[in-house]
C-alpha cells in the first residue's frame, strides 16, 4: 500500500487543479491506498458543505465527501480557514480536520509520495 498526501492549493472555481487532485486521490483509492489531504491557501474551499453551482452537475464538495467516506483523510490548514472567515471549519463537509500548517511536516514525513498543486 501506498500512502499519498495531496496538499492542494487552488480554490475549487480558478482552475481544474481539485479535479486533477480528486482523479488521482480517487484512483489511489481504487488501488487501496491511503490518501491525505492537506488543504492550504484558497484550497480550503474545496471541502466546504454549503457550496452551490448550478452549472456544474458534480461539484468538489461531492468528490471530497466520496473520497472521506471511502477512507481519505482531509485537513483545512487552520491559519487559511480562520483568515477567510470560515469559522473555525464549522462550515466544513463532515470528516474535515482543521489542522496547523506544522502539519504538513508529519504529513510528508509518513507519505510515500507527496504532489502539491
Amino acid at each position: 500500500m501506498t500512502y499519498f498526501g495531496i496538499i492542494l492549493t487552488g480554490s475549487p472555481y480558478q482552475t481544474q487543479r481539485w479535479e486533477t487532485a480528486c482523479l488521482i486521490a480517487e484512483g489511489a483509492l481504487d488501488r487501496s491506498d491511503k490518501v491525505s489531504f492537506f488543504l492550504f491557501m484558497d484550497g480550503v474551499y474545496n471541502a466546504l458543505a454549503a457550496q452551490r453551482f448550478p452549472a456544474m452537475e458534480e461539484l468538489p464538495k461531492d468528490r471530497f465527501a466520496s473520497m472521506i467516506e471511502r477512507g481519505a483523510e482531509v485537513f483545512a490548514c487552520e491559519v487559511c480557514t480562520n483568515n477567510r472567515g470560515l469559522e473555525e471549519g464549522a462550515g466544513y463537509l463532515k470528516g474535515v480536520k482543521v489542522a496547523g500548517a506544522a502539519f504538513v511536516s508529519e504529513m510528508v514525513a509518513k507519505c510515500d509520495r507527496v504532489l502539491t498543486l
